[in-house]
């Protein structure tokens, strides 16, 4: 029987990955069509789980326990820490801005009082204090919600699957832009390298593990992203929304209405405070920020990008995800070459697993997150 640290290793990665952000894929998928939505999905997931095998590798290879800027100071130097640092910081502020769109959205489906941004506005009070009290309660029981959320999420998966209509299937004409407009969503759904070194941790007696519980951990996001997303534009089809259970709840009746959005209004919110709480935590204790600054860049810059016009909560969420994860893939790819080569330095071998470290796939790598970036830059 295998070692209970192993299981949970793998949780740790399910858990950082699949976060909110899941109810905006089906939107993407029914845009640009389920056939581009799912070529995405599964092209993306192999990339994100070559990159977190090779960042897997690195945690294997560089002594002492350390965070992922910690391995790109040592790698990289104060150069690397500090890109790193900033894809953290505008992916978490990014993530923040989204969901604080989507529960305004949200909230004004269930009540159907005020406006969205008026309900964006209650949420955010409610949550940046919290963040303010520093409630740590919240992060404790991050990772039990995110399972029930994913238990949840399969059953309104399934009751979708016997409401479904092969005709939502149809695929719509393909363009340019629709072949990858669902890049930035779906990125952004499988960020979750920061979770590698800490499963690192978690299986400090069983390194041997590491590899397969890296293979296991991306591979089931990969395989719940398309189940989820096509089982929503089964039923939705072009009329998915930009959050999926809004649309989801109106097609299955007034009671999914209710329990898919209180599902989203929780899962958001969650995700919410657990992100604030981690960038307030980075801002004070790493980086030395007065406790209250930290609360104030942390809570205030999503409200001031609110104000300003951030409205789109699909736009948001792909900009951040082509953003911050091309730039930290770029990064983790270098950190990766640059471990190769100190390696072959010291004439040291790994010896828990190896991955090829091709220079050609580096490039090639390199090159796909940069027209990411510039697509998304330019549509």
């Amino acid at each position: 029987m295998r070692d209970v640290s192993y299981f949970e290793a793998i949780a740790t990665l399910v858990g950082t990955t699949i976060g909110a952000g899941i109810f905006g894929l089906p939107y993407v998928f029914a845009q640009a069509g389920w056939l581009v939505g799912l070529l995405h999905v599964i092209v993306i997931g192999c990339i994100i789980m070559l990159i977190n095998l090779y960042v897997g590798q690195i945690t294997l290879t560089i002594p002492g326990k350390k965070q992922l800027t910690g391995y790109a100071e040592v790698l990289l130097g104060k150069s690397g820490k500090i890109v790193i640092t900033f894809t953290m910081v505008f992916g978490i502020l990014g993530a923040l801005v989204a969901y604080l769109i989507g529960e305004g959205i949200v909230l004004h489906q269930l009540t159907s009082l005020f406006n969205p941004i008026v309900w964006s506005l209650i949420f955010f009070v409610f949550a940046s204090t919290i963040v303010f009290l520093d409630l740590r309660a919240v992060k404790r029981y991050e990772l039990h919600f995110g399972i029930a959320m994913l238990a949840l999420l399969f059953v309104i998966c399934v009751i979708a699957l016997f409401n479904s209509r092969l005709s939502n299937f149809v695929q719509p004409d393909i363009n340019f832009y629709r072949l990858l407009l669902p890049y930035g969503v779906i990125l952004f759904a499988f960020l979750g390298a920061p979770a590698i070194p800490e499963m690192r941790q978690e299986l400090k007696k069983h390194p041997s593990m590491l590899k397969k519980a890296i293979i296991i951990g991306t591979l089931l996001p990969i395989i719940f992203y398309s189940f989820f997303s096509l089982a929503v534009i089964s039923v939705t089809g072009q009329h998915t929304t930009q959050i999926a259970t809004i649309g989801l709840g109106k097609a299955l009746g007034k009671y999914m209405v209710v329990i898919s959005n209180l599902l989203a209004v929780f899962a958001m919110a969650t995700s919410f405070l657990a992100l604030a709480l981690a960038l307030k935590w980075v801002l004070w204790f790493d980086y030395g920020f007065n406790k209250h600054i930290a609360w104030l860049i942390t809570c205030c810059v999503p409200l001031i990008l609110f104000l300003l016009g951030a409205r789109n909560f699909i736009a948001v969420l792909a900009m951040t995800g082509a953003i911050a994860g091309g730039i930290e893939g770029i990064t983790l790819l270098l950190m990766t070459y640059k471990c190769k080569q100190l390696s072959e330095m010291k004439k040291t071998k790994q010896k828990y697993y190896a991955i090829p470290i091709n220079p050609f796939i580096i490039l090639v790598l390199s090159i796909f997150f940069v027209i990411g970036i510039v697509y998304q830059f330019l549509f």
